[in-house]
């Protein structure tokens, strides 16, 4: 399997679809169990990719310049301070929000666009799943303008709370480290 090419079945289509039914699924499964679906290896390296930078690197900066810390790279400095992890938190919903992280790309099932998301979740009339059976005004499979405004706040509030610098907010009485030593005596 090439880095761009994908791994497609060994089979002549012509004579695949003359054999019997069992036959070619015996042949496809077993192909499935060798290759995958036989996507190429450069979509496997987007995702490392993105993980790592966008995701990991990205989260660790966004949080560690909005939270009062010293940068990033002094990790002894800010590693067991609550607010940065708090701000990788809000950094993970902004990007599930969005619909850049989780459930992304071709190994998703999405080619072109790569992702859905806001694509369809920012669009009145799209297909959506009744959130509360008992709830009023929460009928219906259509995303309505009202479904729109709730999503677009949230997309709006996330980035809000991320960039809220914490150094603000007033000091806690006691350290974190201090606070932990009490409890466990």
């Amino acid at each position: 399997m090439g880095f761009i090419k994908p791994n497609l079945p060994d089979v002549d289509p012509d004579t695949f679809m003359q054999k019997p039914l069992m036959e070619r699924m015996r042949i496809l499964a077993t192909d499935w169990v060798d290759n995958g679906f036989g996507s190429p290896k450069m979509v496997h390296t987007i995702y490392i990719v993105k993980l790592v930078f966008f995701y990991v690197l990205g989260g660790i900066v966004v949080a560690t310049v909005t939270s009062g810390v010293p940068a990033f790279w002094h990790v002894a400095q800010w590693w067991n301070e609550p607010i940065v992890y708090q701000k990788v938190i809000l950094w993970t919903v902004l990007l599930e929000t969005i619909g850049v992280a989780g459930s992304w790309g071709p190994l998703a099932g999405k080619t072109k666009p790569m992702m859905g998301g806001i694509l369809y979740w920012a669009r009145p009339g799209t297909i959506r799943l009744r959130p509360w059976r008992r709830v009023p005004f929460t009928a219906g499979n259509r995303r309505t303008w009202f479904d729109v405004a709730v999503y677009l706040t949230l997309i709006v509030s996330v980035p809000l709370a991320l960039s809220v610098d914490a150094s603000l907010a007033p000091p806690p009485s006691q350290t974190h480290s201090a606070i932990y030593s009490q409890a466990l005596r």
